[in-house]
């Protein structure tokens, strides 16, 4: 489980706002390289399809500690 409540300095993307209340696991996301480099919006508002989950699961579960 991640517990990150830190808010990050700047936005992680470019459609997550600071005041976002998810701001600060999008940005652990991306410091994990949970979400692929070179994303620069993640478009937070739109569901995700099942292999985008699947992928994202796949990427927390193979984190290097």
């Amino acid at each position: 489980m991640v517990d990150e409540d830190k808010k990050p300095a700047v936005p992680p993307y470019k459609d997550v706002e600071l005041s976002d209340w998810f701001a600060p696991y999008f940005a652990k996301a991306k410091e994990l390289g949970i979400i692929d480099k070179g994303v620069t919006e993640v478009e937070p508002s739109e569901g995700m399809s099942r292999g985008a989950v699947a992928y994202a699961i796949y990427k927390v579960l193979t984190l290097e500690d």
